[in-house]
């Protein structure tokens, strides 16, 4: 309690006045102390002593939004630190206190899935999004206890672990891990003994995967991304095909080898018969000319008067049959002439006679 005291003058003249000021007590109202929480939990905030049982509670120090009216107070403060003021209401004279929640929430970053391809090592990583933090880690299945653990899977897993932080607070990762098992081999739709000019068609069979593209080595036809390509080659050559799974990125690879004869163009591999019988009994009835490896042909047979009895360009032609005019030639000895070019364009030229027999 205090006397106040005022003198007024003016000139010379003055009067005093005074007031007594009796200050009546304010309530009193205590929370609780400031508190921690993880990962943004819900949290009871309390007043645990008061004179006046009207209670505001509020997030801002003005109380400008009035969160709950009881002693008790469930908050759940989210990410970073939050204040929360209590105040008595209806009173000239409020206590007032706050409290301080501080949230501890952890921030991990982590693929939950990982590929291993072939059975390869593979690092599993916990990153830590909160520098500020001091973690550790406890693996299920038991590995050691750091973030960053190197594994060789043999099959298809999942990792979980525990993550700690310095106030206590905890997180559960898990790290599904799937093991690929892509494979692929290359068959040959031919055989895979060629001759210069043949075509071969080689099939990458792939398997373990759900979709997949392909590179093949050295040039093939057609060059896009095929799992059946066609190939000439000009010398024996060994093939192979990369195989990508499309959804793991995993690769496998295979190869195969193809020989090219060297196969001149001529006799052996271009032949004609000395002689021929048509006469129907399915054994030796056509005069032709038999090749390997020849892309282009012209061949005739002519008599002794210098007649064409037979001529063709096909390369897989049937052959004379014997017959001149709708009529059976007559057993003599006929000419004959060939040109065949070969791959390369090599060309074989010769002439010769042949015995028809009756």
């Amino acid at each position: 309690p205090t006397l106040y005291q005022v003198t007024i003058t003016e000139g010379l003249c003055s009067v005093v006045q005074s007031v007594y000021v009796l200050p009546e007590p304010g309530d009193v109202i205590v929370a609780v102390g400031d508190t921690l929480v993880c990962a943004g939990s819900a949290v009871v905030l309390k007043v645990i002593s008061t004179t006046n049982p009207n209670i505001q509670w509020s997030d801002s120090p003005l109380f400008v939004n009035i969160l709950g009216t009881d002693t008790l107070l469930t908050v759940t403060p989210g990410s970073g630190d939050r204040w929360y003021y209590v105040r008595t209401a209806d009173t000239l004279c409020p206590g007032i206190d706050s409290v301080l929640v501080r949230n501890r929430q952890l921030a991990l970053d982590y693929d939950p899935l990982r590929i291993v391809c072939d059975d390869a090592p593979i690092q599993l990583q916990i990153g830590n999004l909160n520098p500020g933090d001091t973690l550790t880690y406890s693996w299920n299945p038991d590995l050691p206890p750091v973030a960053d653990p190197v594994i060789t899977p043999a099959g298809n897993a999942i990792y979980t672990v525990t993550v700690t932080n310095q106030d206590g607070c905890t997180e559960v990762a898990a790290i599904q891990v799937l093991a690929a098992n892509l494979s692929v081999n290359v068959s040959i739709a031919s055989s895979d003994t060629l001759v210069l000019g043949d075509t071969a068609v080689l099939v990458a069979l792939a398997s373990g995967g759900t979709g997949y593209s392909y590179q093949w080595s050295p040039e093939v036809l057609p060059p896009a991304d095929n799992d059946t390509v066609r190939v000439v080659p000009s010398v024996s050559t060994t093939y192979s095909v990369t195989v990508t799974d499309l959804a793991t990125g995993c690769t496998a690879e295979a190869s195969t080898r193809l020989t090219v004869l060297e196969i001149p163009c001529g006799p052996p591999y271009i032949f004609l018969p000395t002689s021929f019988s048509p006469n129907g009994d399915g054994f030796n009835d056509f005069f032709r000319a038999r090749t390997v490896n020849v892309t282009e042909l012209y061949f005739f047979v002519f008599n002794r008067w210098g007649e064409k009895m037979y001529e063709t360009e096909e390369v897989q032609h049937t052959g004379w049959d014997g017959q001149f005019g709708g009529s059976p030639a007559s057993p003599d000895s006929y000419g004959w002439y060939i040109r065949a070019v070969c791959p390369g364009q090599e060309v074989y030229e010769a002439k010769g006679n042949v015995t028809l027999l009756r």
